[in-house]
């Protein structure tokens, strides 16, 4: 699992967003417009809006990491 939490922070760190599914979760990252880290939003469903974002109305939780990409995203893993 470590190398594929590698990839996701190259990945994050080179794109500036990176979206996963991790145990029935699906994540989206992305570099913060207003603050030094990353914006890290769960959901519950992966349904997307016409402009390709996931619905606000399946938003289960979300929070800013200060840390490095990799930080980002082990930042609301959940183990199952």
């Amino acid at each position: 699992m470590e190398e594929d939490l590698q990839e996701l922070a190259a990945m994050l760190e080179l794109w500036g967003t990176v979206r996963f599914e991790y145990c029935g979760i699906y994540y989206e990252i992305f570099e913060s417009t207003t603050a030094d880290g990353y914006m890290v939003n769960l959901y519950l469903d992966n349904e997307l809006d016409a402009d390709g974002y996931y619905l606000d109305d399946n938003s289960y939780d979300g929070g800013l990491c200060t840390g490095t990409a990799l930080e980002a995203i082990e930042f609301m893993l959940k183990e199952e």
